[in-house]
């Protein structure tokens, strides 16, 4: 039985504070700038000031600026003007940001609890990491520059590519590209050179190429993807086949590529089918005793979980509503999303480790998400009347209060426990009628709604 206790939300508040220091931002913008200036806001400033946005959903940046100015945003209250601040987002290059976030997630996930994915995790004595990888586009921008004022179609700002850290739960490299029509399976293969060796990475069919595969080895990280029904495999020896699960599961030692300078690759082919359901996957890794099919086949569902992750960061944290008008401030908004969301994952782990039989994945982003960014504005607000009561009355030595007894700063966990699906709910199918629409009063059945 879980021991149901409170979550006392002003550590997690601190965390960001603790892993972004600003010595870290001093080091980051000196090797980083050609001929950008600091000036008031500062790169601390900037990152911090986008952490608030996060946290705060404003309507507009306009209004972010407008609060921070007239100090309500203790963390990133800055004496200068709106404009000064859209002048520095516009030509401020995203790498700043990249590098920060590079910066900031290398002390956290080493002190990040491992304790998600505890189905597969036997693997983590195997490999020195298992992420997975996937790319994703952005939402189409809110607000339209003038050079885009006589462009009709929908412009994309911009793409992702990213590993997830399948037993700490955060994103490990996020790359932001500018051009969101640029390939995915390019981006993958240029992408591959920043994961360590020795590295297990999970990937979907488009990860399941000779040309991928290929890249990844050279870089010595092992690929267990989907099978690509594009690429041609070449049986050479068939490794074990047997009764798994009610279906049969299928081992064979394949090769593929090899042909119009596509590299060759050998390749694991794993094969479950159950009736109709097949599930075939590729893997580099040739050693059945590293990655038994098994293990392959639990650990490819896993893969839903960086799926799971762009919901949270567009849906949970906002990223659908793209704040900028311009690329460079896109770029800003996704890297202090990705701190944000890795802070939060971070404590997910830490209060699931703090709980006998719970697992992270029993508590609820959104509902975790919403308790953090209440408790930021009622700690940040409660911060704020301290120091104008300080300010008023000189010479006399305040007593700050314990900060942990402010209502929304402690929550209890049953609050934020994620709630179980109905095994038994309702599957929706696919019909075109879902694409029309309908006035409720023209439902059957919806009469006694207009008796009156």
């Amino acid at each position: 039985m879980l021991q149901l206790s409170e979550v006392l939300l002003i550590p997690i508040l601190e965390i960001i504070q603790t892993y972004l220091t600003s010595s870290m931002c001093m080091e980051v913008f000196s090797s980083e700038r050609v001929n950008e200036r600091q000036r008031l806001w500062t790169l601390k400033a900037m990152v911090m000031f986008w952490n608030e946005v996060i946290l705060r959903a404003p309507p507009s940046l306009t209004q972010a600026l407008q609060e921070c100015f007239g100090g309500s945003w203790l963390s990133a209250h800055v004496e200068a003007t709106p404009e000064a601040f859209f002048q520095k987002s516009a030509g401020f290059h995203p790498r700043f940001f990249a590098r920060i976030f590079q910066e900031f997630i290398s002390p956290l996930a080493a002190d990040a609890p491992a304790n998600f994915a505890s189905d597969v995790a036997s693997l983590r004595s195997r490999y020195k990491e298992v992420w997975i990888i996937d790319g994703s586009r952005l939402s189409a921008i809110w607000k339209r520059l003038k050079i885009l004022w006589d462009v009709e179609a929908v412009v994309l700002p911009g793409c992702l590519t990213v590993t997830y850290d399948l037993f700490r739960g955060i994103p490990r490299v996020v790359e932001f590209y500018r051009d969101a029509a640029k390939s995915e399976a390019k981006r993958a293969r240029e992408f591959v050179k920043k994961i360590p060796t020795g590295t297990l990475l999970v990937g979907d069919a488009l990860h399941g190429v000779p040309r991928f595969l290929a890249a990844a080895l050279a870089e010595s990280v092992k690929v267990l993807a989907r099978y690509n029904e594009t690429v041609n495999l070449r049986l050479v020896k068939r490794l074990c086949r047997r009764k798994y699960k009610g279906g049969m599961l299928t081992e064979e030692l394949v090769e593929a590529g090899g042909n119009q300078g596509v590299p060759k690759v050998t390749l694991r082919h794993i094969i479950w089918k159950k009736g109709n359901d097949v599930i075939r996957l590729v893997t580099t890794e040739l050693d059945r005793k590293l990655l038994p099919a098994k293990t392959a086949l639990l650990l490819y569902r896993r893969r839903w979980s960086i799926e799971r992750m762009f919901y949270d960061l567009k849906d949970v944290l906002g990223l659908n509503h793209i704040y900028s008008g311009n690329p460079n401030g896109v770029g800003q908004q996704v890297y202090a999303c990705c701190i944000v969301y890795a802070a939060m994952r971070f404590a997910q782990g830490m209060v699931a480790m703090s709980q006998p039989d719970m697992i992270p994945e029993d508590i609820s982003e959104k509902k975790f998400f919403v308790k953090i960014a209440v408790a930021h504005i009622e700690y940040t607000n409660a911060l704020i009347g301290f120091v104008l009561t300080e300010i008023a009355n000189p010479g006399i030595d305040l007593k700050e209060p314990d900060w942990n007894n402010l209502a929304s700063t402690k929550v209890p966990i049953k609050d934020i426990f994620r709630e179980k699906r109905n095994p038994n709910r309702r599957k929706k199918r696919f019909s075109k009628e879902r694409k029309k629409w309908k006035s409720f009063k023209h439902i059957p059945g919806a009469e006694q709604y207009w008796k009156n």
